[in-house]
């Protein structure tokens, strides 16, 4: 598992505009953790520009209510990053 800080910017209902804190690789299909709000997205980057990312969400999930097995690293990220 691969995680990351960033700076969320412009979240809307259908994505947001994230910065990264360094220039690094990114996957094309991410979980974007809004720690103050607890949610989590699914998103594909649509965008791409040295360190800042465009997100489309294909879901939203509430960390606080998230009960499926396979997604609990999630819920462990929220609680457990020491960033946070």
């Amino acid at each position: 598992m691969q995680f990351f800080d960033c700076t969320i910017y412009d979240l809307t209902d259908s994505g947001a505009r994230i910065t990264l804190s360094s220039l690094q690789p990114m996957p094309s299909c991410v979980y974007l953790i809004n720690v103050r709000d607890g949610m989590a997205y699914e998103a594909y980057v649509v965008r791409r520009n040295d360190q800042e990312a465009g997100l489309m969400f294909i879901n939203t999930l509430s960390l606080a209510e998230l009960s499926a097995t396979e997604l609990d690293y999630l819920t462990k990220l929220w609680h457990d990053h020491p960033n946070w």
